[in-house]
C-alpha cells in the first residue's frame, strides 16, 4: 500500500495536483508507519526517559 501511494503521489506531483500530492504524501506516511511499526521492549520508555533526565542534569 505504501509503495502504491508513493507512486500515486509522484504522478500527482508530475501532473501539478498540489492538494492531491499532499493527500497522497500523508497517506503514504501513515501506511509506511503502520507497516514498519516497532514494538519497544518492556521498560524501554522509562529507560529512555531516565537517560533524557540525566542528560539534562549533566
Amino acid at each position: 500500500m505504501a509503495d502504491m501511494l508513493l507512486e500515486m503521489r509522484d504522478m500527482a506531483r508530475t501532473a501539478g495536483f498540489t492538494t492531491l500530492t499532499s493527500l497522497f504524501e500523508l497517506s503514504f506516511c501513515e501506511a509506511f508507519t503502520i507497516a514498519n511499526r516497532v514494538e519497544l521492549p518492556e521498560g524501554e520508555v522509562e529507560r529512555i526517559t531516565e537517560l533524557s533526565r540525566a542528560s539534562r542534569r549533566a
